[in-house]
């Protein structure tokens, strides 16, 4: 991604960046699904230590709701968010969402840096 942005085709920039967000979001689609449909399986084979751990996170998560799946673009952590998004019951629709929402910034960020549009704006 960043060596056809600094290729100097900015004109398609918005559309490297549409990719990279469809694709990053498919993946995060996954996880979120694979939560949805192993996280009680889970849960209940977890130590005691890692249920504390477990419980706090489902605290956090469920206060936020689907907007922390947002956060999915936070390297990481952001998988194991969208994970425990699934496995929280979270609104599919609304989550997948922000699950974009959060990709789409992370991808838009990265290419204005690379393009050097970013520092247009920060000076």
């Amino acid at each position: 991604m960043a060596e056809m942005i600094r290729s100097g085709n900015h004109a398609g920039l918005m559309s490297i960046v549409l990719v990279a967000t469809a694709g990053n979001v498919l993946g995060g689609l996954v996880t979120f699904y694979m939560g949805w449909k192993g996280g009680e399986l889970a849960a209940r084979k977890m130590s005691e230590k890692n249920r504390k751990r477990y419980e706090k996170a489902e605290k956090a998560i469920k206060k936020w709701g689907v907007y922390s799946m947002a956060l999915s673009w936070v390297p990481f952590v952001g998988d194991v968010i969208v994970l425990l998004g699934g496995a929280f019951k979270l609104p599919p629709l609304q989550s997948a969402f922000w699950l974009a929402v959060g990709k789409f910034l992370r991808y838009l960020v990265f290419a204005f840096s690379v393009a050097g549009i970013l520092d247009k704006f920060l000076n």
